[in-house]
């Protein structure tokens, strides 16, 4: 998927689409893709924080703001990225999710 450009695809999905399930669908798999530490360097390298972060705030249901969390949640399991995760926000919309959720 990530060698035919499917990662920088899914990334534009949820710049360009304001279809809810087109974005639920995409931030699902930007997350299972995320599990890969070299599709965590190629998300944080094309913007995806500031993008999941859009997502978020745009986002009506709970189950893509479930998919949104779940991307960054396993972006933060890089110690390379954390620093960066950390000043391009987020930490911030991780946390923000979970507030909304509880």
């Amino acid at each position: 998927i990530v060698e035919a450009g499917g990662l920088t695809s899914l990334l534009i999905f949820l710049r360009s689409f304001e279809d809810e399930t087109v974005r639920r669908v995409a931030a699902g798999a930007i997350a299972n893709l995320a599990m890969n530490e070299a599709n965590q360097e190629i998300i944080m390298q094309e913007g995806g924080i500031s993008l999941l972060a859009t997502t978020t705030v745009e986002a009506d249901d709970s189950q893509t703001l479930r998919m949104v969390a779940g991307a960054i949640a396993n972006l933060c399991g890089n110690d390379k990225l954390q620093m960066k995760l950390r000043s391009e926000g987020g930490i911030k919309v991780l946390l923000g999710i979970v507030v909304q959720a509880s």
